[in-house]
């Protein structure tokens, strides 16, 4: 691949399917990314990788620079610091900001500034930043995270709030094209995911039922998956789960999500496979809602 300064990125593309981009660390290659294996390719998806600038079989950058974050995508740090949202939180602000989702959605990248409490889009082909919405306006010190964009042509954010976790204290929000805010459902708890099945049911990922206190603001073990239903009753899917982080279907229709996604030792983090299709568990001790709890729909 040739670039507009003129310099060349070597890589591959293996397998069909919905793409994954693999990027490497400093000082690495597109080999160490997952060591030569196809199995995502095997599963379904078009599995992408090169070698960064300077990296691998990839030329360097010109002379005076090209590494830069610029140069990748956006200054996202100069933009958050030049339009602070209308409410911030002393004891839990990060002047650099501390971006969390990231997705495709009208031919742009929205990313959910999750410190900061706002909705950021980037123009991939100019790296322009613009403000969508600041939710702070009308939510407070909300923690936006997980984006998933709707059959109905609409964007779903979620949100974590601040520790300790309180049940139901969570929503999912709605994001028109023209960047209307509005409320979809209330009542879950800690999400950190959002995806939809093939049939347009929403899946939310909670990463803890509630903590106690400050001394144990989250709960390991009590993370885990519900499926929203028209009546915006809450289905439990799976329960158990560790601090999971994120979760998507595969092209098989099972949902995959991240286990043990922090607060652990490296290589104690898994991938686990979820048949939504499978009947319905029973609930998480120590959580308070069940299998019919209920999210509150947006009137």
């Amino acid at each position: 691949m040739e670039r507009r300064d003129r310099s060349r990125l070597r890589g591959e593309a293996i397998g069909e399917g919905p793409p994954i981009v693999l990027l490497h660390g400093l000082t690495a290659t597109r080999r160490y990314v997952v060591h030569r294996s196809k199995l995502l390719a095997r599963r379904g998806y078009r599995q992408l990788s090169y070698d960064a600038r300077g990296h691998g079989g990839s030329d360097p950058a010109g002379e005076g620079g090209g590494y830069g974050y610029p140069e990748l995508v956006a200054d996202l740090s100069a933009f958050v610091k030049a339009n602070p949202t209308s409410v911030q939180n002393p004891g839990d602000f990060e002047p650099d900001e501390g971006a969390f989702g990231l997705e495709l959605f009208n031919d742009e990248l929205y990313v959910a500034e999750s410190n900061h409490g706002a909705l950021d889009a980037v123009d991939p082909a100019t790296g322009k930043v613009r403000r969508v919405v600041d939710m702070t306006e009308t939510q407070g010190h909300l923690v936006p995270t997980a984006m998933a964009v709707g059959p109905d042509g609409n964007l779903y954010v979620s949100n974590l709030m601040p520790f300790p976790v309180a049940a139901g204290a969570s929503q999912v929000f709605t994001v028109t094209p023209d960047g209307e805010l509005g409320v979809y459902a209330k009542g879950v708890t800690a999400v950190l995911g959002l995806a939809f099945d093939d049939e347009g049911r929403l899946y939310v990922l909670e990463t803890s039922g509630p903590g106690s206190g400050q001394e144990a603001p989250i709960v390991p073990g009590t993370g885990r998956v519900v499926r929203l239903t028209d009546n915006g009753e809450l289905e439990v899917v799976a329960t158990g789960l560790v601090f999971p982080t994120g979760m998507t279907f595969g092209p098989d229709g099972t949902l995959y999500v991240s286990n043990f996604g922090f607060g652990f030792p490296p290589g104690a983090g898994q991938v686990v496979a979820i048949d939504v299709s499978a009947p319905l568990p029973e609930a998480t001790p120590g959580t308070d809602i069940g299998p019919s709890g209920m999210a509150t729909p947006a009137s």
